[in-house]
């Protein structure tokens, strides 16, 4: 019988390898057969690997000597924050990959696109199981490499500019993580991240001060890119609209998440002491910490993205600004340096994945059962498609925290930390108001979008429009569903992510 790390590495190996094997299988069902089952396999794999993780916080991992000159290790961790990332990124590419069975029937190469998803699945998982930085860089860049080639092959408009415009600005953030950890090495002499965290003290204090500032911006810089935090958004909105909409669905749901993990693994585990210490000067009389200045920038994000998802009549792109608004949540719970808000963040990664990836996919049922993705052109199709319907109200209800979905649990969360972290003050009162600010706006473009889309007089062009094939809608419904279960019943997913959080802050030193 095989040993939980044994079943981590091979949940890795069977997408790694049926990504090969897809290629030469040229039926579109058969392809995407092959691909779904291998990610179901992977699914299972990691769910029986995971048990240690979930009966006692434990950690189950499996790493093999590799470059022997410099003590590189390759190898993969499972742990309570990894897990959550890890089983996320997994269901969400099974149900992208049921739902490209029937979205892709008028593409070309469909045996292709499935290799390049697993690809894509194969790189996102394995940032999230990475033992140490090189590792970690290879993953982040092959996570990169298969979703170009989607956008640019199978997406839509200006696909291979919007997908030249996504590579650059991503590998730019790359090069600024790349140069961090060189200077990681040069001061600790390794790129073990466990050896980073199980002796963190030591090998912190042995980085100057000042280089401790340069690591932070650099990896700051990178994973903000990767979020499409303001102002280094700018890729997202073309990108995540233009690409075929499964892959939509990975790059909102769980890609940006990427960024996420890597800022709580090598930013606040390992330099919250820097991040709190570090100040920038505004004016010669007035500074301001990295906590607020990040903080700032999450509420730029909440801000901008939701006032420009006010302005989209093309539901793709009022959905992918609306992943911006919702990184800035994101944002703002993992940076706040508290319990509260690192429970939250996390949890919201969770919320913001299941409603997103369900969103992004009903958007996908217009483009493919209507042939259109403007709601100027859309209405009255909450009785044509009442399931379809459900399932929109429910993920955009989450998203705009209404209670009893799992939005409203880490919303709920998020907001405590920030209040906890600057009390009465000044910043308090106004973050306060900002917060309120952002969850309004949120609620007014979806209430609009969901009133323009399901309610009205029915296009005569749409008279006879019923709900899509179960290929379509059961990933959708899924996804809705979880949604529903998240928010009831918070309590397992959230000692989960107590284990986790638990451990970040032993290693921060809060």
């Amino acid at each position: 019988m095989l040993s939980s790390a044994e079943l981590l590495v091979a949940s890795v190996l069977v997408p790694t390898i049926a990504s090969v094997l897809v290629v030469y299988v040229r039926d579109r069902k058969a392809s995407g057969a092959l691909a779904t089952l291998s990610l179901v396999a992977s699914l299972v794999l990691l769910a029986a690997a995971s048990q240690p993780v979930l009966t006692k916080g434990e950690t189950v991992e499996k790493v093999y000597n590799w470059i022997a000159p410099f003590a590189v290790e390759f190898g993969f961790r499972l742990d309570p924050v990894s897990f959550i990332f890890a089983l996320l990124i997994t269901l969400l590419s099974a149900l992208a990959s049921v739902y490209s069975i029937k979205y892709l029937e008028h593409k070309h190469n469909a045996n292709l696109f499935f290799s390049m998803l697993l690809l894509f699945y194969v790189g996102m998982y394995g940032v999230v199981l990475a033992t140490n930085l090189i590792e970690f860089y290879l993953f982040w860049e092959l996570m990169l490499l298969p979703s170009y080639f989607l956008i640019a092959e199978w997406g839509y408009g200006e696909r291979k500019k919007i997908a030249l415009k996504y590579f650059l600005y991503t590998h730019f953030g790359a090069v600024a993580i790349l140069l961090s950890i060189g200077a990681i090495y040069m001061y600790t002499g390794t790129f073990s991240l466990l050896a980073l965290e199980r002796a963190a003290l030591s090998y912190v204090e042995a980085i100057p001060l000042t280089a401790k500032g340069w690591i932070v911006a650099g990896f700051m810089i990178g994973f903000a890119v990767k979020m499409a935090l303001v102002p280094v958004h700018n890729w997202l909105p073309d990108a995540h609209a233009e690409a075929p909409t499964p892959v939509s669905a990975l790059l909102s749901g769980v890609m940006l998440k990427c960024g996420a993990y890597a800022m709580v693994r090598m930013v606040i585990a390992l330099f919250s002491p820097v991040f709190l210490a570090s100040r920038f000067w505004l004016a010669p009389e007035f500074s301001i910490s990295g906590v607020t200045l990040i903080t700032l920038v999450a509420f730029l994000t909440m801000l901008y993205g939701g006032l420009m998802a006010l302005a989209q009549t093309d539901i793709k792109r009022l959905l992918a600004y609306s992943s911006i608004s919702q990184m800035g949540y994101v944002t703002l719970g993992l940076t706040v340096m508290n319990v509260y808000g690192l429970c939250g963040g996390l949890y919201h990664v969770v919320s913001h994945a299941l409603a997103k990836g369900a969103l992004f996919m009903v958007a996908g049922i217009f483009i493919h059962e209507l042939g259109t993705r403007n709601i100027d052109e859309l209405g009255g199709l909450a009785k044509k498609m009442p399931l379809t319907t459900i399932a929109t109200f429910v993920s955009a209800l989450s998203l705009i925290g209404v209670p009893m979905l799992s939005g409203f649990v880490s919303e709920l969360a998020i907001f405590t930390g920030a209040f906890d972290h600057y009390g009465g003050s000044w910043e308090g009162v106004l973050y306060a108001l900002m917060m309120l600010a952002a969850t309004v706006i949120t609620a007014g473009y979806y209430l609009w979008m969901m009133k323009r889309v399901f309610f009205g007089r029915t296009p005569e062009k749409f008279q006879n429009v019923k709900e899509a094939s179960p290929l379509l809608l059961g990933p959708i419904l899924v996804l809705a569903a979880l949604s529903v279960i998240f928010g009831v019943f918070p309590y397992p997913l959230m000692k989960i992510i107590m284990y986790g959080v638990g451990e970040i802050t032993k290693l921060a030193g809060w």
